[in-house]
């Protein structure tokens, strides 16, 4: 369920805009990690680590077109750049093994205090350092000013947002109708055509083409996309439907499509597909 927090205030608010510093940042890398590692990667050449035809050294104090200092980068970058030369420091020069060296340097940057409060999550309403808690760790993904602890999150609360954005004026909107939700109460098979749908089940971990996926989807093709299972809303949104549970059902992406915005009725209320599943 996506919460609303577009008017609290208060120590644990989300900030605006993100605070911290390139300065911050370098004066916690140096506090936690030393700088003498990174120096060591500035005087070594990639020639040295037996690969003769990068032309480069493993890492530059300064953008090399620019000549612009790390002080001059904005702190994300600084902190991208410093995160993937940490790795490649324990990599190439300690000889630790990537997941060594990123379970290393995940502890590592976890432990800089970068000054950013305790938020809540905009979608579960957990707390969260923005800086941390994250499941995808890459510092590629990373961003300090985040709403949501975790980018499944981010994503299922920008749907909700675009669902509630197509509503006509004076639809009833439900916050708890999310996809997971929907697929856990209807799915998996369409409502329309009774084909089973994809979504999360674990056997579509199954390898493409052998036995126990042909025993268990037949001549499917993985990324076929009309099997995919979306919401789908009975009674059109453009035509008065609203988000709520009696106006939503697992349709497949075919049937979707074709659908458009006809309403081929509810076939059951809420309170009969309750009382089914549980017999």
């Amino acid at each position: 369920m996506m919460i609303d927090r577009s008017s609290e205030t208060g120590p644990e608010a989300p900030s605006q805009h993100c605070s911290v510093t390139t300065a911050v940042v370098l004066a916690e890398i140096r506090r936690i990690c030393g700088w003498e590692w990174f120096e060591i990667l500035c005087r070594t050449h990639w020639r040295e680590r037996g690969q003769p035809f990068r032309d480069s050294m493993l890492a530059y104090e300064s953008t090399q077109m620019e000549s612009k200092p790390l002080e001059a980068w904005t702190a994300i970058n600084a902190l991208q750049y410093l995160v993937d030369k940490r790795i490649l420091y324990l990599t190439e020069i300690l000889g630790r093994s990537d997941p060594e060296a990123q379970t290393q340097v995940r502890s590592e940057f976890e432990a800089m205090d970068l000054g950013l409060d305790v938020r809540h999550c905009h979608y579960c309403d957990c707390k969260m350092r923005p800086f941390h808690d994250l499941n995808d760790w890459k510092i590629g993904n990373w961003y300090l000013n985040r709403k949501y602890c975790s980018a499944e999150h981010a994503s299922e609360a920008q749907w909700l947002k675009g669902v509630q954005m197509s509503l006509e004026p004076g639809a009833a909107f439900d916050s708890s109708v999310t996809r997971e939700a929907v697929w856990q109460r209807f799915g998996p098979f369409c409502y329309v055509c009774g084909l089973e749908t994809w979504f999360d089940q674990e056997d579509l971990l199954l390898r493409s083409g052998s036995r126990p996926w042909r025993e268990r989807w037949g001549k499917r093709r993985r990324y076929d996309w009309g099997w995919d299972a979306v919401v789908e809303h009975v009674k059109p949104r453009s035509k008065g439907g609203g988000h709520t549970w009696d106006n939503v059902r697992i349709a497949c992406t075919r049937c979707n499509l074709k659908k458009g915005d006809r309403n081929l009725g509810v076939p059951m209320n809420i309170q009969q597909v309750d009382e089914q599943s549980d017999c």
